[in-house]
């Protein structure tokens, strides 16, 4: 639909999904990866409880799914299987995050790289919860969006 935002094949070999963030209507969407036509979500994660605020990038680890809330300011954290009106496992937010209008995010490892409209690139754990810090900010990338 025109209200989907961001995009992301899972790249995890076991699965086998496509994750599609609403920006407009703060949701995620999964459908199975292959379809074709007018496909029916397998699942979603929408409602109060979700923290969904304008979702803006999608990531998978092998056991997490992390949702950039673009209008919340920061990184939401779900398991990897999570669906309908289920509150984040952590939130990543505050002002040591250093995070703006979150644009997307990928993981490599145990990292979590997040792009933020108008700030540096920053790396935090995976694991990372709460008013934090980035373990690292590349100053050199302001503003990236993907």
């Amino acid at each position: 639909t025109s209200a989907e935002s961001t995009v992301h094949l899972d790249d995890i070999a076991f699965e086998d999904e496509l994750a599609v963030a609403s920006f407009a209507n703060n949701r995620i969407r999964f459908f199975t990866r292959g379809g074709d036509g007018n496909l029916v979500p397998t699942r979603a994660i929408e409602g109060p409880a979700t923290q969904l605020n304008q979702p803006n990038g999608v990531a998978f680890s092998e056991t997490e799914l992390f949702v950039g809330n673009h209008g919340g300011q920061s990184v939401l954290v779900f398991p990897r299987d999570a669906a309908g009106n289920v509150a984040p496992a952590r939130v990543i937010s505050g002002s040591n995050t250093g995070l703006g209008l979150v644009t997307h995010m990928r993981v490599f490892g145990n990292e979590l790289f997040v792009a933020s409209y108008g700030a540096p690139l920053r790396v935090f754990d995976t694991s990372a919860g709460g008013n934090v810090a980035p373990k690292r900010v590349l100053p050199a990338m302001v503003g990236v969006y993907g």
